[in-house]
């Protein structure tokens, strides 16, 4: 494991043999790569697998890497992150999308808005977010939002769609289908960071993963958010790296192989999995609980679901949350940002070479 947060997870962990400490990619991304080359080198490593939003630094720097790289190219990541042009391509493909207008600035967000009906919502995010921390929604008619957004920053706003987000979690070689996980977002962290998964059986939706993953011959891990409202899915936009879709696959599912490129079908979960982040549906969800049903509700997904984070036989890492919390707590009262952005301050990337 190398990581450039000075706490993590994986540093209790025994399932990890070697963990190393890196330079943040966003800030030091030369010292970033020189480093990770001389861990590859060091340790033998044939295969490289990012987890989060470091895959942008990677793929800028993988020339320079002396190992297989599991992420999609440099020019796909610029394309599927941007909430932007993804919808653009797709629209472009005779894919439905909600109606999205960009925004490179302040004189334009009134002409954006009034593209729309008087009175409808419409959602307000930057094209290069993550989490949903930034999402506004706001409804035509009233006095707009002041944003941030500049051509080299720039916002998108999009129709707003009422209905139950789903969103899916892949691995792709080369266009083929090896891992495939569906779930809900039900629990959420702020508007966006899902922290309760439970497998959906949805074959209209595995249908469009496959079909999109084939058209891109994507190679790496990818997600999709959607919304589905009568009965029509909706794509919103694409992280295309890891996310938490992981959390449902189980020893012996075949998520190592797919990975690997060695699966020979699509790997999935077991429908029965439930997983969860326990401190995050604490801390996050059970606030949000407003009545005496809410709180069953609350209490049966609870019962249902195993930690993603503990094992019986690798328990450290539940109390290294602890840690975790603090160094990111100090990152957010830094940097004047939310916790969850502090867990990518480090490796985000926002659409800079």
């Amino acid at each position: 494991m190398a990581e450039s947060l000075a706490q993590h997870l994986c540093l209790a962990s025994r399932a990890v043999r070697k963990n190393h400490a890196l330079p943040s990619p966003r800030f030091d991304r030369a010292g970033f790569i020189r480093a990770l080359d001389s861990i590859i080198r060091a340790h033998g490593i044939d295969l490289l697998i990012p987890t989060c939003e470091e895959v942008f630094h990677v793929a800028a720097g993988r020339e320079q890497l002396s190992c297989e790289v599991l992420a999609p190219s440099r020019e796909q990541l610029g394309r599927l992150h941007s909430k932007w042009q993804f919808i653009v391509d797709l629209e472009a493909r005779g894919i439905r999308v909600p109606r999205t207008r960009r925004v490179d600035g302040p004189e334009g967000l009134a002409e954006a808005i009034a593209a729309f009906p008087e009175g409808e919502r419409v959602v307000l995010k930057p094209v290069f977010s993550r989490f949903g921390t930034r999402v506004r929604i706001h409804r035509v008619g009233e006095a707009p939002p002041r944003l941030d957004a500049t051509p080299e920053q720039p916002w998108v706003v999009q129709e707003f769609i009422a209905g139950p987000m789903l969103c899916a979690y892949a691995v792709a070689i080369e266009g083929r289908l090896l891992a495939y996980a569906a779930y809900r977002g039900d629990y959420t962290a702020g508007p966006g960071a899902s922290i309760y998964f439970a497998p959906q059986q949805h074959a209209e939706l595995e249908a469009w993963v496959r079909d999109y993953v084939s058209a891109e011959k994507l190679t790496g891990q990818v997600s999709f958010d959607f919304i589905e409202s009568e009965g029509r899915l909706y794509p919103l936009e694409c992280n295309p790296r890891a996310t938490s879709g992981v959390h449902l696959f189980e020893a012996g599912d075949g998520l190592v192989e797919a990975l690997l490129g060695t699966r020979a079908d699509t790997a999935r979960p077991k429908p029965e999995t439930r997983s969860m982040l326990g401190l995050a549906m604490a801390v996050y969800a059970l606030p949000k609980v407003r009545s005496r049903r809410e709180l069953g509700n609350w209490f049966s997904a609870m019962r249902a679901a195993k930690d993603a984070i503990y094992r019986r036989t690798d328990p450290l890492p539940l109390l290294q949350q602890v840690a975790l919390l603090a160094s990111l707590g100090g990152v957010a009262f830094r940097e004047r940002i939310s916790l969850t952005e502090a867990s990518t301050w480090d490796i985000e990337w926002n659409g800079d070479a």
